[in-house]
């Protein structure tokens, strides 16, 4: 029985501290972070996509952007998935900087294959 009870608490602590550790560690990255500190929180990311603003409106993930950046803006964006939860964060610069130095402009997660 006590060791039972122990086995309990021990399984219940591991999961408090991995299961919910991947979205306390994506809420505490802000626009202005860089690079390294989005791999420091969450790794390596499944996906990286370059891509660019289109000057009309249009819908998806990245669609906050077009006010952020502008239009025909690049940016580069990190996906990740866990748990069922799919994670974009965004990286950009309006003042010419080299890629390199693009900072967090945007991040969002949505449930697994959400449609927009």
């Amino acid at each position: 029985m006590k060791h039972s009870i122990i086995v309990l608490f021990l399984i219940g602590l591991l999961a408090s501290v991995y299961g919910a550790s991947y979205d306390e560690q994506f809420a505490r990255i802000v626009d202005g972070s860089s690079r390294q500190s989005v791999q420091q929180a969450l790794g390596e990311p499944h996906t990286v996509t370059l891509g660019a603003i289109p000057e009309v409106p249009y819908w998806g993930p990245q669609e906050g952007l077009l006010e952020i950046l502008g239009p025909k803006t690049k940016y580069e964006e990190w996906f990740y998935q866990f748990n069922g939860i799919d994670y974009y964060i965004w990286f950009g610069n309006r003042d010419g900087l080299p890629k390199d130095k693009w900072k967090v402009v945007s991040k969002a997660s949505y449930p697994k294959g959400a449609v927009f």
